[in-house]
């Protein structure tokens, strides 16, 4: 994809988000509600679905497609073309005197296998009154919509949170609850500027755990050592890298005034007084440590997301200058700079 579109150089990720939603997400499901669709066949969609959304962000392929839904707040197309199936059964449902609804009279009564069943079949899945109560006592427009609306994102979001929590990686997001139509703070929170933005992918990297550490490598590469190339001292992890590393103390300690700053103004805590391990949390998602610590965030919510952003970004470029400066990277670093 082009400059602009994606990544460190493009819009903001909630802009992409909603462009996404409202101008690509429609051509690539469109005409798919009115056919009844294989596994295989919504599979092949959503993974193209999930591979633009990834390159939207700025993230790696290995980024678990969890973590993209609760990321962009966007459902998986299975959803989707649910959603539009059972919005034009209710169509039918309220003009008795179209052909299609003299055909659902017919497939209902013989019990064929048709689009008709598939919308059965549906109905069942999230738990709706069955076609037979639809016909009996047929909903409005805006009530069938709402009813439709609401049935799908809760089964949807009580999926996505299942799966979530079998992902180690995923532990310091906010997964409880999730809301459908409604990004994370991570990305809803991202200004237009150029900087912001790869700010905000970096920060992105390191809450889905995608983000390049040693303790990374070492899991794809058995000839990679996980511990830290700074300090040499444990492995490299994200709590290491970014509350305990000794090498990064000192810059470590500059950053955090901001942090500590707008934290103790939003919610009145000292971040000097808590543990790496929920300072951490606090940096990573804001939101899952103030419900973890059952405190409010509030209107200053963006605001130190903001912050930890920029606290993220600026332990990543001290630890890419460091990085430099070790013989191992020197080959690494030629090719970086000659790009």
């Amino acid at each position: 994809m082009n400059a602009g579109l994606h990544g460190k150089s493009g819009l903001n990720p909630h802009t992409l988000v909603i462009l996404w939603k409202a101008c690509l997400r429609p051509v690539l499901t469109y005409g798919l509600n009115i056919i009844s669709l294989t596994q295989k066949v919504l599979q092949i969609a959503e993974n193209f679905q999930i591979k633009m959304l990834k390159q939207l962000l700025g993230l790696p392929n290995n980024t678990p497609a969890t973590a993209i839904y609760i990321l962009t707040g966007l459902p998986p197309i299975e959803a989707v073309v649910d959603r539009d199936t059972l919005t034009m059964l209710g169509n039918i449902a309220r003009n008795p005197a179209t052909v299609e609804h003299e055909l659902l009279q017919r497939h209902l009564a013989l019990g064929s296998k048709s689009w008709f069943n598939n919308a059965k079949r549906i109905l069942a899945k999230y738990g709706l009154a069955s076609i037979f109560e639809i016909l009996k006592n047929t909903p409005s427009k805006s009530s069938w919509k709402n009813t439709v609306d609401k049935a799908v994102n809760k089964y949807w979001e009580n999926q996505i949170e299942l799966v979530a929590t079998t992902y180690p990686s995923l532990r310091y997001m906010s997964i409880h609850p999730i809301k459908l139509g409604s990004p994370h703070m991570a990305v809803s929170s991202v200004s237009p500027s150029v900087m912001d933005v790869r700010k905000a992918t970096t920060k992105l990297r390191l809450i889905t755990g995608t983000y390049s550490l040693q303790s990374n490598r070492a899991t794809f590469n058995q000839f990679s050592n996980s511990n830290c190339i700074m300090c040499a001292q444990e492995p490299e992890t994200r709590l290491h890298f970014l509350c305990m590393c000794p090498a990064m103390a000192q810059h470590r300690d500059i950053c955090l005034k901001d942090l500590k700053a707008q934290v103790l103004l939003a919610i009145g805590l000292d971040i000097d007084k808590l543990t790496p391990e929920k300072r951490l949390s606090l940096i990573l998602d804001p939101k899952e440590f103030a419900i973890t610590e059952q405190l409010e965030l509030g209107p200053l919510h963006s605001v130190v997301e903001s912050s930890t952003r920029n606290y993220c970004y600026k332990m990543h470029c001290e630890r890419r200058s460091k990085m430099e400066t070790f013989p191992a990277n020197t080959k690494i670093n030629r090719k970086r700079k000659t790009k």
